[in-house]
């Protein structure tokens, strides 16, 4: 929950820029709102014990915003604790069970890994991975941070084995020597045996 008063502080500054301010959801630490066709604002709830997320959120999209696959930070107010990106639509990886999907997915996730960033969330994606027709998009990253050994190649893959119950061995290797030094021929060897399923 937002603080009431906080809240409409927010909704009165917002609304002056804005047409629209439309709820889209709630989250274990946000609420998330609609601006316009383009634009979300994250609003930090006040009832978690999670401080300063949504000022995580906003650095780590900022350090991700030269690649395609994740929303472009536009603002950030540390005051009323909100940050504005872009919209992200579609359908969720959950719903989708597409090779070239998941090659595009493990790219994505190659992105984090070679930035440091682990998102923290990629053994369960399927809220936090939207496909367009032409674009595929993560979003939250209000738990993300950075380490020396991200594992969201990993975590992807593992999820993906999960679900569809693959059991490969090959795969298994690939990805713990891809863990020992995160480099892209290792990574290239992941996508060749993935293709070849």
């Amino acid at each position: 929950m937002i603080n009431p008063k906080r809240f409409e502080q927010i909704k009165n500054q917002l609304e002056k820029k804005y047409p629209l301010f439309e709820f889209l959801g709630t989250g274990m630490r946000s609420e998330v709102y609609r601006l316009n066709k383009n634009l979300v604002v994250k609003i930090e709830r006040d009832d978690t014990d999670s401080k300063d997320r949504i000022k995580n959120e906003y650095d780590t999209l900022n350090i991700l915003k030269k690649y395609k696959y994740f929303p472009k930070p536009f603002d950030y107010n540390p005051k009323l604790k909100y940050l504005i990106r872009d919209y992200v639509g579609g359908d969720l990886i959950k719903d989708v069970f597409d090779k070239e999907i998941f090659i595009n997915c493990l790219k994505l996730c190659r992105c984090l890994d070679t930035e440091g960033i682990n998102q923290s969330e990629l053994n369960n994606p399927y809220k936090h991975i939207f496909i367009a027709k032409d674009k595929i998009m993560m979003i939250d990253f209000e738990r993300a941070r950075k380490m020396k050994n991200p594992h969201n190649v990993s975590q992807f893959i593992a999820y993906i084995m999960k679900k569809y119950r693959i059991k490969d061995d090959i795969l298994i290797n690939l990805v713990k020597e891809y863990k020992k030094k995160y480099d892209e021929a290792s990574f290239k060897r992941i996508l060749e045996r993935i293709t070849s399923f």
